[in-house]
């Protein structure tokens, strides 16, 4: 009985190692393998997508190309596993379906080794020590033997392939090693399923070369999807231009020899608008209020009022929303509005004139001056295309930046490749992922396929002409589009392009978030929204300072969602309004401070002292009348949700 427990448990351990390795070894024993062995041909899988164009054919000679590339830099083959579109999910699914089986099997395997230790531990409690010592020596003895059953079936096997006898077993059954990622929610499910490896490791040690090929704004968007874990590589793709532009005309500033070289944001604009007012009285120093933010979109979706990630939901739920135009940069460009408005730089007249503004729809809006619409001006912000430069200078204006074209979530992450959790061999395949997004010659092979055969080089020597479709690639498909030749439709100047806006670009604060609400916080966010989104322009416009319509839209926001049966922890609301208003009312009285007259005669444009400071005491006492609204609103909502359910019944 003893001899017969002591069989099984070493027939049970030879098998175990069968089975677990084609489950995948980790990192550690990879490693460890390299270590002891010299590099040894490897045959790895690169799942992607293709065009239903690509041939099968056209497949096989790309991957024999590929191979004579990556053999002889690293010893390794490709297998290149390519579907159309509608097919691709379901190949993953149905590779990953097999190693779960896989593991399942070593799993009951395993349970079965606990059992014959467990038994053999209980054998050997009643064996002598001769009887434990030749157990042990049998126990050696096999693990001899089966190394050297195995070396030497591995011998002939290599034998027969030399002969032709016998084919050469590319890759495993199942095999996942180099996966395509195809969109920005595609990534977002990895960093979910945590179904790719982690690659920080990697990227820090031995393939920091890649943080010159990738821009370092695109890898942060990749890390903050995984929540700080970077799961694959993105690809590089080309920004979208849109930004705008400071315009100043030519005329004036040649005219006055106005010093433009230290402007940078629209509060340094200010000193130089006092000065065109003073001396060109039959021009507007701006041309209308700036209702575009030079920073981050604070408003984040669709100029909601959420301001920051995912993270602020639990918040809201609790208390009250974080609202975006309530942070410090956008209360200063409300506020400078309202500081331009003051001095007179949006009119030919004086500002803030009885029969300046007319009733509509209940909201205040500027009507112009006669004259102003046709009056000539002298700066103005303009939304355009970074490419615009130039002819905005021939257009003669001195143009500079006021918002930089951005990183965003859409134009940068668009497509990744990483590297599955399944592989056995992550190292290696690191390597290949090195490659496709460094060296030219990869990617053009992966991308356009055979020379002559599936497409030409033109005269210019950087795009190319398509000769058959039988090899079709999406381009952002295989890797960096940054390196190798450009499709005839991007136009030869693409990487020149790219690399002019990342000079000038800037990262958007939200790239890399999840997007992705459920039905009631997309809910929250638009009721909200519908409060916020009108005050907006109307803030922006400069007629009034934002302290003094803080508490409306507040109020607005809690009375909604109170009546949609929201809780609403007022006390904290409280506080959370205190802190945020006292910080603008101090911003205002800052602005009165500074622009109010010392000599009434100096500017003549502020002729209205009383009228100036009865709007910041207005904005003093707004606190203490805000706080008044708030205890009839839980019972207004109470009775407007008492109603319905009523109704209802």
């Amino acid at each position: 009985m003893k001899k017969r427990v002591f069989a099984l448990l070493i027939a049970v351990l030879m098998v175990l190692p069968l089975i677990l390795t084609s489950c995948g070894k980790s990192d550690e024993e990879e490693t460890a393998e390299d270590a002891t062995l010299s590099r040894s041909t490897v045959w790895l899988t690169l799942y992607a997508i293709t065009d239903p164009k690509t041939t099968p054919e056209a497949i096989a000679q790309v991957q024999e190309a590929v191979n004579r590339l990556t053999y002889v830099r690293y010893k390794t083959n490709l297998e290149l596993r390519f579907y159309t579109a509608d097919k691709y999910q379901q190949a993953l699914d149905e590779a990953q379906a097999k190693f779960d089986k896989l593991a399942a099997a070593a799993s009951s395997v395993q349970a079965s080794v606990d059992a014959s230790k467990k038994d053999l531990r209980a054998a050997q409690k009643s064996m002598s020590a001769e009887e434990l010592r030749k157990a042990k020596q049998d126990e050696r003895q096999a693990a001899r033997e089966s190394v050297r059953v195995s070396k030497a079936e591995e011998a002939a096997r290599l034998k027969r392939i030399a002969e032709g006898i016998e084919e050469e077993i590319t890759v495993t059954d199942p095999q996942m090693d180099i996966v395509f990622i195809p969109s920005f929610e595609d990534l977002l499910k990895v960093a979910e399923d945590k179904s790719m490896i982690s690659l920080d490791k990697y990227l820090s040690e031995n393939f920091t070369i890649l943080s010159d090929y990738i821009q370092p704004a695109v890898m942060t968007g990749v890390a903050n999807a995984g929540d700080g874990v970077t799961y694959a590589i993105p690809t590089n793709s080309l920004l979208t231009p849109d930004c705008s532009f400071m315009l100043f005309k030519k005329e004036y500033v040649d005219k006055y020899n106005i010093d433009l070289s230290q402007v940078v944001r629209l509060e340094d604009v200010t000193p130089i608008l006092t000065e065109i007012k003073e001396k060109e009285p039959g021009i507007k120093p701006v041309e209308k209020p700036i209702t575009i933010l030079a920073e981050t979109d604070f408003f984040g979706y669709d100029r909601s009022f959420i301001s920051a990630s995912n993270s602020e939901v639990e918040w809201l739920k609790k208390a009250v929303p974080g609202f975006g135009y309530a942070t410090s940069l956008t209360i200063s460009h409300f506020d400078l509005m309202s500081e331009w408005r003051q001095r007179g730089f949006f009119s030919l007249r004086d500002p803030y004139p009885e029969d300046g503004f007319q009733e509509i729809d209940d909201d205040v809006l500027l009507a112009p001056y006669p004259g102003d619409d046709e009056a000539d001006w002298f700066m103005t912000v303009r939304e355009a295309s970074y490419y615009d430069k130039e002819a905005l200078e021939e257009e003669g204006f001195y143009v500079i930046i006021y918002k930089s074209p951005e990183y965003t979530t859409e134009n940068s992450l668009k497509t990744f490749y990483g590297i599955s959790v399944n592989s056995r061999l992550p190292d290696r395949a690191m390597e290949i992922l090195k490659m496709m997004n460094t060296e030219s010659e990869l990617k053009n092979l992966l991308q356009y396929g055979i020379r002559e055969v599936h497409y030409s080089l033109r005269d210019d020597g950087v795009t190319i002409t398509k000769l058959s479709d039988d090899y079709t690639m999406d381009f952002y498909a295989t890797g960096n589009t940054f390196i190798g030749y450009i499709p005839e439709e991007q136009g030869a100047d693409y990487v020149t392009k790219a690399l002019e806006l990342s000079k000038v670009a800037k990262i958007n604060a939200f790239i890399g978030f999840d997007p992705r609400f459920t039905e009631e916080e997309q809910a929250i966010f638009d009721i909200a929204s519908s409060v916020v989104k009108d005050r907006y322009d109307f803030l922006c416009q400069g007629l009034s300072f934002a302290a003094a319509y803080f508490g409306e839209i507040k109020t607005g926001v809690i009375s909604a969602l109170l009546q949609e049966g929201y809780e609403i922890n007022l006390d904290e609301f409280k506080d959370d309004f205190s802190k945020r208003h006292t910080a603008s009312l101090n911003r205002l009285i800052d602005i009165s401070d500074k622009i109010r007259p010392t000599n009434t005669n100096e500017f003549d444009f502020i002729s209205d002292k009383e009228a100036f400071d009865s709007s910041v005491s207005a904005s003093r006492a707004e606190e203490s009348d805000y706080y008044s609204v708030l205890g009839s609103i839980e019972a207004s909502a109470a009775q407007s949700i008492a109603d319905a359910s009523s109704a209802a019944a």
